[in-house]
């Protein structure tokens, strides 16, 4: 097989595993997501370590595993989402465009997990995440900011229902009320926690 048709295979089943993805998330098909499943962990394992895609694919596939999880609870699912995640920033510098994007990802499989087997350490890593996605997104892009400003400001809330720590209620505060201050004038989507 030619690098070229390759390269499209790979391109084709990415393609085809987000479609399926995106109509679980809309119809709650199961068998769409466990198909998702299988046609991204095929594109991953055609692609090459140091094809420039591969980091978009093993993203794709780690949130087709976490959504996999919420609809079916295999722990091992969850798990293998956020070792995906991970070694995904561990490849990313700080400045790269994809790593804010990748650590929110990460933030939410951990509070996905911890939501379902309620280990701290999931709602702590969460939260660390969450942060850290917050400082790396730049403030040029008002839309991602809001979006992960409001996912700091639910793991917040969970912190502080977990551990009554006052500090964390008023840091989701003050995160959601930043969240809300980036939408555009007129907006219906207010996002709370």
């Amino acid at each position: 097989k030619s690098e070229f048709a390759r390269l499209s295979e790979v391109s084709d089943l990415n393609k085809r595993g987000c479609g399926l993805k995106d109509r679980f998330e809309r119809q709650g098909n199961v068998g769409d997501i466990q198909q998702a499943v299988e046609t991204l962990q095929k594109a991953a394992d055609l692609t090459s370590d140091g094809d420039p895609n591969k980091h978009t694919i093993l993203n794709n596939l780690a949130n087709a595993l976490n959504l996999r999880f919420e609809a079916l609870d295999n722990a091992n699912d969850i798990t293998r989402a956020i070792e995906i995640f991970q070694g995904l920033i561990e490849h990313f510098p700080d400045g790269h465009p994809d790593k804010p994007r990748t650590l929110s990802n990460l933030s939410m499989a951990f509070m996905t997990r911890f939501r379902r087997f309620g280990d701290v350490d999931d709602l702590k890593w969460g939260v660390k995440m969450s942060r850290r996605a917050v400082e790396l997104t730049p403030n040029n892009n008002p839309s991602a900011l809001a979006e992960r400003l409001n996912n700091l400001a639910a793991q917040l809330g969970d912190h502080f229902r977990h551990f009554g720590d006052i500090e964390n209620l008023d840091d989701a505060i003050g995160a959601q009320r930043r969240s809300i201050g980036l939408l555009p004038d007129g907006s219906t989507h207010i996002p709370f926690f």
